[in-house]
Formats: C-alpha cells, sequence, structure tokens
C-alpha cells in the first residue's frame, strides 16, 4: 500500500514547480523569446486549445511570458502558475492573476487546464498532473503539448533544461496514472521531427536557435508539416498532443 499521504504529493508539488523562494529561473529565457518569432506554430497550438474550452476558469500551467495565455485570455478568467520570478513579474504586468505553485488554488476550481513545453522540464510530472486533477472540478478538461521522442534529443534539450521527451504511449501513461481518463492522443509536426533528425547530425552542437531559421520554418515548413500530419500523426512527429478529462 502507498504510504504517501496527498499533503507528501503537495509538499513534493511545492519543491518540483514552486521553489520561488530559491530563486528557481528558467535556463531557456532567451530560446522562450525566439519562439515569440513563431506565430504560425503558437497560434496552432492555441487552436487546439481553445476546441477543448467549454466554459470555467481556465490555467494556464508553466505559462512562462504570456505567449499563449495572450491568444487564450478573451475565452474567460485565466490562472497562470509560473515559478519564474521575471515572468511572473511580466504576466502580472498584463493584469494576469500569477500564482507561483497550483498548490495554492482551491480543489475543484478550474474548468480546463492547458500546458505547452512544460511537463518535460519536471523532475515529477506524475505529481505536477495529480495536482492538476485535485485542482480540477469533475468534468474538466485537460490539453497537453510536448516533446516528442528522446530519439531526436539535440543539444538544445539539454541547453533549455529537458528531463525527457515523450512518445505518445508514455505521456497517456503518466496522464492516466494520475486520474484523468485520456481521450485522444497524437503527434504533431512531422517535418519538423525529421529536421530535428538532421539536426543531430549537422545542428548546433552547443543547441543556439537561429531567429531567422524559426521564421522560415514557422512560415514556409510548419503549415506543410500541418498538412503531412493528416497522414503521420499517429507515427511520428515533433511533438505529443493529448487531451483528456477529470
Amino acid at each position: 500500500m502507498n504510504s504517501r499521504t496527498k499533503s507528501d504529493e503537495n509538499q513534493e508539488l511545492v519543491r518540483n514547480t514552486d521553489q520561488a523562494q530559491g530563486g528557481v529561473r528558467y535556463a531557456g529565457k532567451p530560446e522562450l523569446q525566439q519562439t515569440e518569432a513563431l506565430r504560425n506554430y503558437n497560434r496552432f497550438i492555441c487552436r487546439l486549445f481553445r476546441r477543448e474550452y467549454e466554459g470555467g476558469v481556465i490555467l494556464d500551467f508553466g505559462a512562462g511570458i504570456g505567449t499563449l495565455a495572450d491568444q487564450m485570455s478573451d475565452l474567460g478568467d485565466i490562472v497562470c502558475v509560473e515559478i519564474d520570478p521575471e515572468h511572473s513579474e511580466a504576466l502580472r504586468a498584463k493584469g494576469y492573476e500569477v500564482l507561483s505553485s497550483i498548490d495554492f488554488l482551491k480543489d475543484e476550481t478550474v474548468s480546463f487546464a492547458y500546458s505547452s513545453n512544460v511537463l518535460e522540464h519536471l523532475d515529477d510530472d506524475l505529481g505536477a498532473l495529480r495536482a492538476i486533477h485535485q485542482k480540477m472540478r469533475p468534468g474538466g478538461r485537460l490539453a497537453l503539448f510536448v516533446p516528442a521522442f528522446e530519439s531526436i534529443w539535440t543539444a538544445l534539450d539539454d541547453r533549455i533544461g529537458h528531463k525527457r521527451r515523450y512518445t505518445q504511449e508514455s505521456l497517456t501513461d503518466v496522464v492516466a496514472r494520475s486520474g484523468f481518463r485520456v481521450e485522444n492522443a497524437y503527434y504533431v509536426d512531422s517535418i519538423g521531427f525529421l529536421l530535428a533528425l538532421l539536426s543531430r547530425l549537422i545542428g548546433s552542437k552547443d543547441g543556439s536557435l537561429n531567429t531567422a531559421h524559426l521564421v522560415i520554418f514557422d512560415r514556409v515548413i510548419f503549415p506543410i508539416s500541418c498538412a503531412m500530419d493528416m497522414i503521420c500523426r499517429h507515427l511520428f512527429g515533433k511533438n505529443v498532443y493529448l487531451v483528456a478529462q477529470k
């Protein structure tokens, strides 16, 4: 029998996703700023998320500098969870409610939670998902977007502090173990997967990004990749998208 109590799990979550008093700061800040240039990519993620919203309080788990919250805020009230102090201040300056830990939310108050490219940074992704489940009302919905496949791990993953990349199966497993009922999961950005494989061979050895290359990818390649995903979505892609319900 598991001897860990809910309080134990909450305390572990605070250590893993808060630690604000210790001055936790996101390692990939320059890269996060650069990804602001990915207009099509960010709009695409928000379109996926918006499909799942059915009203009520929205939780942006790992809100960063508000790239997605800015495109989601017209739907309803958003509560942002963000551990980086500078990012938190930027979010507050935009008028968002910001918490340094999900533990400060009341249980069963969230109707819809989304998170993009965050879980892979956490030591305890299962603990974080269990905490989200605890804060969500019955019937509430969860949408996740995360990096896929260890086989395309590059220096960029090390540079920005990734702990893992997921598969459709591994993400489904951890979400189901946290208490959610998984409705759908599939891969996104099939061409991006192929480019990442190429990057392992000839890409930057230090994992640095080129903003001009990002813009070309976003404007020219990503729309084609989305079309190709209709064929490849259950085979491979650079990311995994998952939808679940409490």
